[in-house]
């Protein structure tokens, strides 16, 4: 059919059927379409190749799965199950898992949970056994929250529809292991023997970076990376394949002197071969069989183009695997290869080493900016000029040693430490610059979520510039640079020319968190920013910040708080605040007159304001009137922060956790006090929701905040029944997840997610 210079419109319909089927818009295909009308009218395309892209486009839109998982019931307790193990265990200090393929459900992670940080001896659980287990099977947790960590999707995307909790492994019974089991024991060898004669520091790296597990790796180091877009270099790609495959060719070719056909046919061999010993992830398949590609064309003496090559392996690894379009690695992978390849052009006129570089770290840095912020919700500017120095510091000295680990680690750990020495020398200095360079230059874009069609208009404008950089038009390029940094300055700051606004009841289990952002972000204000208590630490818990509310802030492009209000001090109201102010800008704590300090939070917080009954604070104009306490009380529930305030053309009382009679005393002291919206007091306690407070917020909303199947058995019946009685539509966070009222002006609806 004459394909040879035409694979890549093969590659962009299958990527138009993906986009269509994960963001359900159709009107990606039908771009497409009219694109290929015209490649057919006007730079003759073949009428087969236009036949065969129609059919390739509608195969993978009827191929590839969607985005979430479909509905399923519950499976029954206590299963026994019979399959294959797909992956070797991976353990950490808290469980096991690994992948079963069984018989009767599919895919399934199997988790074991590891009690006082134990190590399992996981011989028998190898890569292709056949095992029988029991055990209780369970459909994943989804998201509840908005830009919350979605697992169940996240498993969905790995091919993997339900888990089971492992009661103990010791019951598991294997046996057959089969050649990948023996390679992935290959893989656990080298990963002991590293970690066993390696300092913690060296390992973490060569764990990482060459055989793809980062589990030991430091989470601060992976935050770091992740904020300047350096994940890249975490991730085995191209980068450490080509390294890899450099290195080996210097050896056999220069000093072991073996022939260039010798060594092509090595590297067919080889290549699959590490990219399993690698983990198998989409990036490391991506480089090694673009690689093999390239050596078996040089080996047939077949001609064709790095776009050719790049898409038919697109187009086997989607093949190969449905699900992989949802990873996040195949997509990072792909695209920054494929725009380096298409900018070829541009980068062949650099006048030196240097200025490619930067090239490179523009491209792959602009290529991937919407999947960034989609993904991570910020983009650092500098990280361009970031790249150009870390990506050459870790191409020609960080992994070529890693490299040289791996090739001497059957050495003594005296003689290790010889070599390793100098590295953590210099490692550690440049790893104390990275780190001081994120602390003292904080600032990033932070970006809201961006909807398909701004994706849409900014590669337009990117492709625009870039044709403009190739063809030596420095005036037209320049033009087109500006506008579309005016694009992305338009992103970020789209919150301030939005005239909507949001009320969030966050779904944090027990405990309270609400956000209120206002229209144009006039205003970002808490009304409690509860957490978990950890009995490890015997303080609060960093959970809910990190999964929740912190994620929130983020996607929603938050980077200043206008105040927290915390209603009483018990953790599930105020055990995030410390966290929040951490990594976001709080301009003021406000409690009650009578909350009650902890000692150590009069020096840790910052900005703290006490608030006096019946005191109108305004905020940003928004007011916020202070209805309890007025008077103090030998309970910290009823002696909460009470607010009253008017928002999205409703009226809005926040009454934390006081009882029944506090509520009548506000009801005695604002007689006339009319609710539309009212947050139902102490997780639905029946120590509250009085009836005179009900009959204020007759026909309204009530909010209730609360764990799923918590043990204090919220929300009472009681409660229910006189909410009910008043006519009033409950929204609870254990069955309808976050709850969000959406206003602009005096109307607004509400939302569970």
């Amino acid at each position: 059919m004459g394909l040879k210079n035409n694979w890549h419109i093969l590659a962009l319909g299958t990527t138009a059927s993906a986009i269509s089927i994960i963001y359900d818009v159709y009107v990606i295909v039908i771009l497409y379409f009219i694109w290929l009308l015209y490649l057919f009218l006007f730079c003759q395309l073949k009428m087969s190749i236009l036949l065969l892209c129609f059919t390739v486009v509608v195969f993978f839109y009827f191929y590839f799965p969607p985005p979430s998982p479909p509905a399923v019931t519950e499976p029954p307790n206590e299963v026994t199950l019979h399959g294959k193990v797909k992956n070797f265990p991976v353990q950490t200090d808290k469980k096991v898992e690994f992948t079963l393929k069984s018989e009767k459900y599919g895919d399934i992670l199997l988790l074991y949970f590891v009690e006082d940080h134990v190590k399992y001896d996981s011989k028998q659980i190898q890569a292709g056994a056949s095992c029988s287990i029991t055990g209780d099977i369970v459909v994943p947790e989804s998201a509840t929250n908005p830009h919350e960590f979605d697992y169940e999707n996240y498993l969905w995307h790995e091919e993997i529809r339900y888990q089971m909790i492992v009661p103990s492994l010791d019951e598991v019974e294997c046996e057959k292991h089969s050649w990948l089991g023996y390679l992935y024991k290959f893989r656990s060898f080298l990963l002991k023997s590293a970690s066993s004669k390696l300092e913690k520091e060296t390992y973490q790296w060569f764990s990482t970076l060459i055989l793809g597990e980062n589990t030991a790796l430091e989470e601060s180091i992976k935050d770091i990376f992740q904020r300047w877009g350096l994940s890249h270099v975490l991730a085995i790609s191209g980068l450490h394949v080509g390294i890899m495959i450099a290195l080996l060719y210097f050896v056999f070719t220069r000093i072991l002197l073996v022939t260039k056909e010798f060594v092509q046919s090595f590297f067919l061999v080889f290549l699959p071969f590490y990219a399993l010993l690698a983990g198998g992830q989409p990036s490391v398949w991506r480089a090694s069989l673009m690689t093999l590609f390239v050596v078996l064309l040089n080996k047939w003496r077949i001609k064709m183009s790095y776009a050719d090559v790049i898409s038919i392996i697109f187009l086997m690894l989607v093949l190969f695997n449905k699900h992989i379009i949802y990873h996040v690695g195949f997509q990072f992978s792909f695209l920054v290869t494929f725009a380096i390849i298409l900018s070829q052009h541009w980068l062949k006129q650099s006048r030196s080493k240097t200025e490619a570089a930067f090239k490179i770290s523009f491209v792959s840095q602009m290529a991937i900016l919407p999947l960034q912020l989609h993904y991570f919700s910020y983009f650092q500017p500098l990280s361009i000029l970031l790249n150009v120095v870390v990506v050459p510091y870790f191409s020609l000295f960080v992994i070529p040693l890693m490299f040289l680990f791996l090739c001497t680690s059957f050495l003594p750990k005296t003689i290790l430490l010889l070599l390793e020495y100098p590295f953590l020398f210099v490692h550690d200095k440049i790893m104390q610059g990275i780190t001081h360079l994120d602390s003292f230059i904080p600032f990033s874009f932070t970006f809201s979520h961006m909807h398909i069609t701004v994706v849409f208009f900014y590669y337009v404008l990117f492709i625009f510039m870039m044709v403009g950089l190739e063809n030596s038009r420095p005036f037209k390029a320049f033009c087109r640079s500006l506008w579309l940094c005016i694009f992305i300055l338009f992103l970020a700051i789209r919150p301030y020319l939005s005239p909507y606004g949001t009320v969030t009841m966050l779904d944090i289990g027990q405990g309270d968190a609400f956000i209120i952002e206002m229209p144009y972000r006039k205003g970002v204000y808490f009304y409690d920013a509860g957490a978990h208590f950890s009995y490890d630490t015997m303080e609060a818990s960093e959970n809910v910040y990190q999964q929740v509310i912190h994620p929130y802030l983020q996607g929603q492009g938050i980077q200043e708080i206008d105040a927290v209000f915390i209603s009483h001090e018990h953790l599930d109201h105020y055990g995030s605040v410390s966290f929040i102010q951490q990594d976001f800008t709080v301009h003021n704590i406000i409690t009650s007159e009578y909350y009650g300090w902890a000692e150590e939070k009069r020096t840790t917080w910052e900005n703290v304001y006490t608030a006096e009954f019946n005191e109108v604070l305004t905020l940003q104009n928004q007011f916020f009137q202070v209805v309890s306490p007025k008077i103090k009380t030998d309970s910290a529930d009823d002696n909460s922060l009470a607010l009253y305030t008017e928002i999205g053309g409703l009226r809005w009382l926040f009454t934390g956790d006081i009882g029944k009679e506090t509520e009548k005393e506000i009801i005695k002291n604002y007689p006339e006090l009319e609710v539309d919206v009212l947050k139902v007091a102490h997780h639905g306690s029946n120590t509250s929701t009085d009836e005179k407070i009900a009959e204020k917020s007759r026909g309204g909303i009530g909010l209730i905040s609360l764990g799923e199947n918590n043990t204090y058995g919220h929300p009472n019946q009681e409660v229910l029944d006189t909410l009910s009685k008043h006519h009033i539509n409950v929204y609870r966070t254990d069955e309808d997840g976050a709850i969000i009222y959406r206003f602009k002006g005096e109307e607004g609806v509400f939302e569970s997610f």
